[in-house]
């Protein structure tokens, strides 16, 4: 009979002691509240990046080459005489490709097709216009890509984070408020991916006008992204 009363009373300390230890742990583990937030900052580019191209035609490659090459330099020395320097223009692309295709089972060999590509960074924004019609009047016949760009983009960057912290901070009082609690301090600021600028983008095949190709520079938004976690008190 003592026996078994002592094996009692044993499993009975060892079941308050596992109560006491789980008690404890509950006791001590944080109340957290996770949050996100955005902040945009919209910024006015100061460069721009086109890429023209000259595409030509013709039944003999030792033809089409030499010809497109001598329209490119044209558009070059274009592009040079509304003030951009040389060191803004670099060759993006040089190819030769045959049309082919199949009629009746029967591979047809068509023209040579000679493409020349330049990219050109444009730092004074208000030649644009005028260096578009000037490559148009000198023989570029394409106009592939034209972007908008902000140097100091890091000034924008951490406007944009600022923003970004202070939305998820007012979010979190917010609902911390709402239930009852009071917000407590940082645990953890994670950054979602990097962040983005977004790029005006235009592209378009190029006809000569008359009048002078208007260009809107427009303004480009810098986005961050943050998730922030904090104690509830």
């Amino acid at each position: 009979m003592k026996k078994n009363l002592g094996i009692v009373v044993f499993l009975v300390m060892v079941c308050a002691l596992c109560m006491s230890c789980r008690t404890n742990k509950n006791s001590d583990q944080k109340r957290v509240i996770t949050v996100s937030g955005s902040g945009t900052v919209a910024v006015k580019p100061d460069f721009a990046t086109l890429d023209f191209s000259v595409t030509k035609s013709g039944w003999e490659s030792k033809r089409v080459v030499p010809d497109n090459a001598a329209i490119m330099t044209k558009v070059i020395d274009a592009i040079k005489a509304t003030g951009v320097s040389q060191s803004d223009i670099m060759t993006s692309e040089i190819s030769i490709t045959q049309e082919k295709s199949w009629q009746n089972g029967v591979l047809r060999k068509g023209q040579y097709v000679s493409k020349n590509q330049i990219r050109v960074t444009v730092r004074n924004l208000s030649l644009l216009g005028e260096l578009v019609d000037a490559a148009v009047s000198a023989g570029a016949n394409g106009l592939d890509s034209l972007s908008f760009g902000v140097s100091d983009k890091q000034t924008a960057v951490r406007q944009a984070r600022s923003a970004a912290i202070k939305q998820a901070q007012d979010a979190a009082s917010l609902l911390a408020g709402a239930s009852g609690c009071k917000l407590g301090p940082v645990i953890s600021i994670d950054e979602i991916g990097n962040p983005s600028a977004d790029r005006c983008v235009y592209t378009s095949k190029m006809a000569v006008n008359d009048a002078s190709t208007p260009i809107e520079v427009g303004k480009i938004n810098v986005t961050a992204n943050v998730t922030m976690s904090f104690e509830l008190q």
